[in-house]
């Protein structure tokens, strides 16, 4: 075809100079000149023309193959970001469900630095109640990676154990610690308040023992901590838990690991009935709810009879340093946390909603119940050990209260003693008067009793004595009688 071409265009351009050359023998010299250029111009115009319109054809056949490609494409976007529309209930995940899971996952989570230690160059320098940790943020055995820790940071830091599966567990906190510098591959830092007894223990078994974990962010609480989060969980099903299968076996090794590693001594561990508490508020969480429930912890599980629509997510303020994820109304204020459209809920979807939106929904004929669910409380960890740190503060004031009150009590108590003893010993000296006054008193009570039989003996005698006088006073009286009478009657007699 090309060859073709190539002769016909040939036989037209010998032509036109025949003619042309013809023509000059009545035209003049411009008008021959100017037949050329509009020729050759024209000639030129056919060859750009045939590109352009070639070109045209290829692209045109590239834009319809591209229409379709985006039209497929636009229907894969669709499909992955909502699901199969042809579907009522989707079998894989979404990108939506995804992107929250991703979202809740990571939300305050912050970065993580595992198997720290101070076994490759580390040190722990003993100052008191705050010691000043050197760590290697860097695994023993692993490829060094930038830890990316500026001075200045908060860290919250943990003692970590492996568990019988070989996992890395967070097992005790040691406390919250203030970054004072910071290289590629290590991080020296102080406790921001006074260490407990306890907490410089866990800090010598990390440094002995164990590794450590460093925490941007306090750990959440998360109702499936313990659920495999690849599991799509099927809400619809009755008396299964709305946040998936959970590993039973895998709780209680890690809450009794923790148990173990947290109280080595006995008596301070939480008792088996306690421990069996905690775990099966974990094994319950999501499932069917129990009379006796708190009914703080009982949410609704019902299936929509009508279309409704719920606004997520908040319109205004979007800033990092707000303290709060969800305004009074529940919806979200992070841009991170916003799902960028309303959620819609059609006829026949099932939903778990607090009891009173569900109980307004169903008296609305909205929906209808399906069952109860209970929905243990989380845990805001960061709250609780702040919380306990200003208990520890007030029990260590008033122990300092009560330290100065039992000094005074034993400041008196040994003023009693000394006093005590000072009467014990006054009573010894006074027993012993108290026998000697016995003696003495005994003495004089047999003297007295001799004495007193002496002055019987005496007063017999001298009764005895005093009878002989009055017999004697008698004898005289009788005698000076009979001598008065004798004398009387000589001197009557005389003459």
């Amino acid at each position: 075809m090309t060859t073709v071409f190539q002769i016909v265009f040939g036989v037209i351009v010998l032509v036109f100079m025949v003619v042309a050359g013809l023509s000059s023998r009545t035209w003049r010299a411009l008008h021959v000149v100017a037949v050329y250029f509009v020729f050759f111009a024209a000639i030129a115009f056919t060859i750009f023309a045939a590109s352009s319109m070639k070109t045209r054809e290829k692209w045109k056949q590239e834009s319809d193959q591209l229409e379709k490609q985006l039209a497929v494409a636009v229907a894969a976007h669709r499909e992955i970001l909502h699901g199969d529309p042809s579907l009522d209930k989707q079998t894989k995940v979404t990108l939506i469900d995804a992107r929250a899971r991703l979202t809740r996952f990571s939300l305050d989570r912050g970065r993580v630095w595992r198997e720290c230690s101070t076994s490759s160059g580390g040190t722990v320098a003993g100052r008191g109640l705050r010691p000043i940790v050197k760590l290697s943020t860097n695994p023993s055995g692993a490829e060094p990676r930038p830890n990316r820790i500026e001075a200045g940071a908060i860290l919250y830091v943990f003692r970590e154990k492996k568990s019988a599966d070989e996992h890395l567990v967070p097992v005790a906190y040691i406390g919250e610690f203030h970054v004072t510098a910071a290289t590629d591959g290590d991080v020296t830092m102080e406790p921001i308040d006074d260490l407990q007894p306890y907490q410089l223990n866990q800090l010598v078994r990390a440094t002995l023992e164990t590794t450590w974990v460093l925490y941007e962010v306090m750990p959440l609480d998360d109702h499936r901590s313990f659920t495999d989060p690849n599991e799509r969980v099927q809400i619809e099903q009755d008396n299964a838990s709305i946040y998936g299968v959970v590993d039973e076996a895998e709780v209680r090794r890690i809450f009794e690991l923790v148990n173990a590693e947290n109280f080595l001594d006995s008596k301070r561990a939480l008792t088996e009935e306690k421990l069996e508490e905690l775990i099966q508020l974990r094994l319950r969480d999501g499932t069917r709810f129990k009379d006796g429930d708190p009914n703080r912890n009982v949410f609704m599980k019902v299936q929509f009879t009508k279309p409704y629509k719920v606004t997520v997510d908040t319109v205004g303020t979007d800033s990092n340093l707000l303290s709060h994820h969800y305004d009074a109304q529940g919806t979200a204020i992070p841009q991170r946390l916003k799902r960028g459209e309303d959620v819609r809920f059609k006829v026949d979807d099932i939903g778990v909603l607090h009891v009173d939106l569900a109980q307004q929904l169903i008296a609305d004929d909205t929906c209808v119940l399906l069952e109860r669910i209970f929905i243990r409380d989380l845990t805001d960890y960061d709250q609780w050990f702040f919380t306990v740190r200003n208990q520890l503060r007030r029990l260590a004031l008033v122990k300092i209260r009560l330290d100065a009150v039992k000094k005074r009590l034993d400041d008196a108590e040994a003023r009693v003693a000394e006093m005590t003893a000072y009467r014990q010993s006054e009573r010894v000296k006074l027993e012993d008067d108290q026998a000697n006054v016995d003696k003495e008193r005994a003495a004089l009570t047999t003297y007295i009793v001799a004495k007193m039989a002496a002055r019987a003996d005496v007063l017999t005698k001298l009764s005895k004595l005093y009878q002989r006088n009055n017999v004697l006073a008698a004898l005289l009286s009788e005698i000076h009688e009979r001598i008065r009478t004798n004398i009387q009657a000589e001197i009557d007699a005389a003459p």
